[in-house]
């Protein structure tokens, strides 16, 4: 981490107040991202147009089996390479460039989500639901895992494998959302007798 965001990490927490700073979160945005990006927005569009031409082509003209045949490969080369594009990157999702500068600071207290000028806070109690999906494989770095935060004020956090070590947040969040919001076994056993 820089000692750029190391500083700003530590300001924003003393502004806001909460309290000791834990761990910076950010992007792990690369230059195959970009490639990505610009490989599936010229590959998709090329498949959809084939497959439109050859349907309409079947219809209105016939075709000799050998143009039929190159379509066919053509279209399935293309599906392919998508594939083992998506597989060489681990299935991460597709990170736009705009959000390669999102970062998460997280404190003792809550959380600060920073991307470009836009600073949003979150403090642990002021949480009212948490949806932390893990990863299904047992890699350290999983592009499946997914942590959604919804404010008090009805606003929406998404985070998901384009931050690098996202499972530690998700983990994080989980447990002092779980924290504040247990139910005491006394007043679950309250509502399961009123209810029969």
């Amino acid at each position: 981490m820089s000692d750029q965001m190391l500083a700003e990490a530590y300001k924003l927490g003393e502004d806001h107040k909460l309290e000791q700073f834990v761990v910076t979160l950010k992007v792990n945005y690369k230059p195959s991202d970009l490639f990505y990006a610009l490989y599936l927005s010229a590959a998709v569009p090329t498949i959809i147009i084939l497959l439109v031409f050859g349907f309409f082509c079947s219809i209105n003209v016939s075709m000799s089996s050998t143009a039929y045949y190159a379509l066919v490969g053509v279209v399935s080369v293309l599906y392919l390479s998508i594939l083992a594009v998506c597989w060489l990157r681990d299935y991460k999702p597709l990170l736009l460039p705009m959000r390669k500068d999102l970062h998460v600071h997280v404190y003792t207290a809550g959380f600060i989500c920073v991307a470009g000028n836009q600073v949003e806070v979150v403090r642990w109690e002021q949480m009212r639901r948490v949806s932390y999906r893990r990863a299904t494989t047992f890699k350290n770095h999983d592009p499946a895992s997914v942590v959604k935060v919804w404010r008090q004020d009805g606003k929406k956090f998404v985070f998901n494998a384009a931050i690098k070590h996202v499972d530690i947040l998700g983990q994080l969040v989980e447990r002092e959302y779980q924290k504040r919001n247990q139910q005491l076994p006394s007043t679950i056993k309250k509502k399961k007798t009123s209810l029969s």
